[in-house]
């Protein structure tokens, strides 16, 4: 008679201690995503608190290639309690039908914790947003289909617009859309959490000027580069380079009567060494308060949610997608903002601790740090939670950001197409040296 091993029940994944976990999260919290779950669920025997401390581990992990190799790298971290673990199975099956609202109202959470730290002696908030392509399951092909440039021949491809507060450097808002969606019509949802006296810093990509009214009618401001064919009529000279202009509403936006008939706009010069000029369209008028070298000087600070990119793609690895499904890939979406926003909540406390601000931190050596202590917190007695914590704290503290200011060079525009060059005579070469073989 052979022994089989003994799978672990459902009761036994409550035997974990995931309240060094849970003290990450407030009991009014913990007691609203328990409302918000409902009642009457046949999934809930998981767990909420388990449940999001997996995803989050998962998240931590993408760059695994299956749900069975994250679930192994857990396994060897939680030590004695490894088989209280839940299957991959049951992960799965718990997700297809988790309520993502609950994932968002965490997300949420952490993000005002975030702003408490950050943006508590700032008059207004400081936003930007900015679109990136994804490379997503080849399995949503029918719901998102591929970018144009492809022309049909290229993976499946999505939009994803992100909404991201620069001061405590954390995502606030994302949307999903077809890979061939523009950037302002996914952004129409955005509009609407604006408040007075906030300033959005936007890409050219936005310039509309149904856009521009949308944010003025929130009495909220602007700032974004004007294309280099835009020539919007000049009215007063304020200072040399810096401009008010008049912007009449074209003939489309005619249909619309609830739009006013034109705006006056600021126009600012931007030029650094070894770029060409740039000129800067804002709705702040002031040009005592807020002169030309300033607004330049804040518009350089947008190049922050293009870092976020670069750590969600790379660091993150959030590329390789587990889900094949839409609702799967929201679930792993949202969990990978809810641990760079928990990384940035570490990183502000760690800030605030050591007199430093949280720019000065590196998030890729943080999320290193961050992913071991949340890997081991099943296995941490309550007890040592607050003293685990403050070493983390410390930890994090330390991850400093290498910093070289006379770092510059000149920005090549056609290096980039040099290479693109090389690279298809070398691949002409080689297909013709293979049909002569």
């Amino acid at each position: 008679m052979t022994h089989r091993p003994r799978v672990p029940s459902h009761s036994s994944y409550r035997q974990l201690s995931f309240a060094s976990f849970k003290r990450l999260l407030k009991p009014s919290l913990v007691r609203r995503l328990r409302d918000a779950m409902g009642s009457g669920r046949r999934q809930r025997k998981l767990g909420l608190i388990p449940f999001l401390w997996l995803g989050v581990c998962v998240a931590a992990h993408h760059a695994q290639s299956s749900l069975g190799g994250i679930f192994e790298i857990v396994r060897s971290d939680t030590g004695p309690r490894r088989n209280a673990l839940p299957t991959v199975s049951a992960f799965s099956q718990y997700r297809k039908r988790f309520p993502l609202r609950v994932l968002r109202m965490l997300w949420r959470e952490i993000t005002r914790r975030v702003a408490l730290r950050c943006n508590s002696d700032r008059p207004c908030r400081l936003w930007t947003m900015d679109a990136t392509t994804l490379i997503l399951p080849e399995d949503l092909w029918s719901i998102f289909g591929n970018h144009s440039g492809t022309q049909g021949h290229g993976p499946t491809q999505g939009m994803l617009l992100v909404l991201y507060d620069l001061a405590g450097r954390v995502p606030v808002g994302l949307r999903l859309g077809r890979g061939r969606q523009r950037e302002k019509d996914l952004a129409e949802s955005f509009w609407d959490r604006m408040q007075p006296g906030d300033v959005v810093l936007l890409d050219a990509g936005f310039l509309s000027y149904h856009v521009y009214c949308r944010i003025l009618a929130r009495r909220a401001h602007f700032l974004m580069p004007l294309r280099k064919n835009s020539r919007p009529k000049r009215t007063v000279r304020l200072d040399a380079g810096d401009w008010l202009c008049r912007i009449e509403r074209g003939k489309y936006w005619k249909r619309f009567p609830d739009l006013p008939k034109s705006l006056s706009l600021r126009m600012v010069c931007s030029h650094r060494p070894g770029f060409r000029p740039r000129w800067l369209l804002t709705s702040i008028l002031d040009h005592e308060k807020f002169p030309a070298q300033s607004m330049a000087q804040l518009y350089h600070q947008r190049w922050h949610v293009e870092t976020f990119f670069r750590d969600f793609k790379h660091t993150l690895a959030s590329q390789h997608w587990h889900a094949r499904t839409l609702r799967g890939l929201y679930s792993e979406l949202l969990f990978t903002m809810i641990l760079a926003s928990l990384t940035r909540l570490v990183m502000a406390d760690a800030a605030v601790a050591a007199g430093r601000r949280p720019g000065e931190l590196s998030f890729s050596h943080a999320l290193a740090k961050v992913t071991l202590a949340f890997d081991s917190l099943p296995g941490l007695p309550l007890a040592r939670w607050p003293a685990r914590y403050r070493r983390l704290v410390r930890e994090v503290a330390q991850c400093l950001l290498d910093v070289r200011p006379d770092r510059t060079f000149t920005r090549d525009t056609q290096k980039r197409r040099r290479l693109r060059r090389r690279k298809l005579l070398l691949q002409g070469a080689e297909q013709v040296l293979s049909k002569a073989a």
